[in-house]
């Protein structure tokens, strides 16, 4: 402790008079220069340290914006993967989604993720799962393309739940869907009333489509037997 050896110090000094002897004044002298010379050497062991502090500090910084650039790397390229393979999957991926395509949408977002949140995470891990299931469901497209059990299996058959007006119950039971479900999506289709539908089908996506009966559907140029001349395709120019 320097200010206790200076106090030490101060109080030998005091005590110094003409009846001490040489070598006690000598001893205090040696005790001072002793003394600064330990401050010297301590200043300087504080001023490596406060350097140093510096230089880690400094390094921290640019290790933090060096991983926030390599964060931002990584998403932009899981993100350019995931709208590449989408496009790939089909612009039926974006609108209505099948439930193979739904699990698939699931994973790749789930897996997408992993390597974005954790940077300890190598990015081809996260990069070869998702090009495996969008090839996988290109793949298996393809097949229920080309084979209606397959397709029927994967994809599930339409079912009709309201035939000649009439509400098929046991059909919405199979479904699990209740008429307040039913009617929910008539609303959605511009139908208020059950009596207007002829025909309603469940469809493999979840969504309904309606027909409705002859007396309530939208006038027509057909239905009022006008004849239009074909206008031509509007162009941006």
């Amino acid at each position: 402790d320097f200010e206790t050896r200076e106090k030490e110090i101060e109080n030998a000094i005091n005590e110094l008079n003409e009846d001490s002897t040489d070598e006690e004044k000598k001893a205090v002298e040696d005790e001072v220069e002793k003394l600064e010379s330990e401050k010297a050497e301590h200043d300087e062991k504080v001023d490596d340290l406060e350097k140093k502090i510096s230089e880690i500090e400094d390094e921290i910084k640019k290790e933090e914006v060096f991983c926030l650039l390599i964060s931002f790397l990584r998403s932009l390229i899981l993100y350019l993967i995931v709208i590449f393979g989408l496009r790939i999957m089909g612009k039926r991926q974006l609108g209505q989604l099948q439930p193979s395509e739904l699990v698939i949408t699931i994973l790749i977002s789930n897996i997408a993720t992993l390597p974005i949140e954790n940077s300890d995470v190598p990015l081809i891990l996260g990069i070869v799962p998702i090009l495996t299931l969008m090839c996988f469901e290109v793949i298996l497209s393809v097949c229920a393309l080309k084979n209606l059990k397959l397709r029927r299996l994967i994809w599930g058959n339409t079912r009709v739940v309201i035939q000649d007006g009439k509400l098929d119950q046991q059909e919405l039971a199979d479904l699990r869907y209740s008429v307040d479900d039913l009617m929910e999506q008539l609303r959605i289709n511009g139908i208020f009333d059950l009596r207007e539908v002829d025909y309603a089908v469940a469809e493999t996506t979840g969504q309904l489509s309606v027909r409705k009966k002859a007396q309530y559907e939208t006038l027509n140029a057909q239905t009022l037997q006008i004849q239009l001349t074909p206008q031509p395709v509007p162009v941006l120019v």
